[in-house]
């Protein structure tokens, strides 16, 4: 190897470090959603039905939801706007999310809460793509330890979500648990500094560098047995 090309594959390698660490800190961060989401869907589900509770759980599998439907649109929208802007998009729909549950809140309404978790789920799908646009931007040698770094700052968001949590579920008292969900608009706030930081090569952005002349069909995808397996194992956990 020259100098020129270990000088250019540490370059490489120090923009995909940087890049990884930005997405780690990123899911922590904008990725507490999810945990708050959850510990809380349900409380506050009770809290705003009358004496029939049976409908409690519905606002945490509307987050459920709100994940697997995102899914796709969340790559076709990174697709298109490059992992910067489509991230940006994620966390400002996750923030979206957030006050439609806070508001859900203040003025009782179980549905419209519901739906803000919802919506929060579907910000999460965005987050779900943090660890794959590590990989893309870092060198083969770097691909899986770029992986664990935002899987890592999952490990944070296990952490900080629930402590979050403790700490503002009486913030807007007598409205319980409003202040959790209020607290996901700083967090998405702080998420989209983090992620305005992020410097993408030019062959991770948006869809003009891509070459779709060898892509496979979805409905082929979908068929194959290991998918369906990766699929029935997703869904079990």
């Amino acid at each position: 190897m020259t100098a020129a090309a270990a000088a250019l594959a540490a370059g490489a390698g120090r923009g995909a470090r940087r890049t990884a660490l930005l997405l780690a800190a990123a899911q922590a961060i904008i990725g507490s959603a999810a945990p708050i989401a959850i510990s809380l869907g349900a409380l506050a589900g009770q809290y705003l039905l009358g004496p029939d509770k049976s409908l409690a759980t519905a606002p945490v599998t509307g987050f459920n939801i709100g994940v697997a439907l995102g899914a796709l649109p969340a790559a076709a929208i990174i697709r298109q706007l490059g992992q910067r802007g489509g991230f940006m998009t994620g966390t400002v729909i996750t923030a979206l999310g957030g006050v439609v549950a806070t508001l859900a809140l203040f003025h009782p309404n179980f549905w419209l809460f519901a739906f803000g978790l919802l919506v929060i789920g579907v910000g999460g799908a965005f987050v779900q793509q943090f660890r794959f646009a590590a990989a893309d931007n870092a060198p083969p040698e770097f691909k899986a330890r770029a992986i664990s770094f935002v899987l890592a700052g999952g490990i944070v968001t296990a952490v900080l979500g629930p402590q979050i949590v403790i700490f503002t579920r009486e913030s807007f008292a007598p409205v319980m648990f409003a202040g959790s969900f209020a607290s996901i608009l700083v967090l998405s706030a702080v998420g989209a500094v983090i992620l305005s930081f992020l410097r993408i090569a030019p062959k991770a952005v948006g869809g003009a560098a891509i070459d779709d002349g060898d892509a496979r069909p979805l409905s082929e995808i979908v068929t194959q047995p290991r998918f369906v397996a990766a699929l029935f194992c997703a869904v079990g956990s």
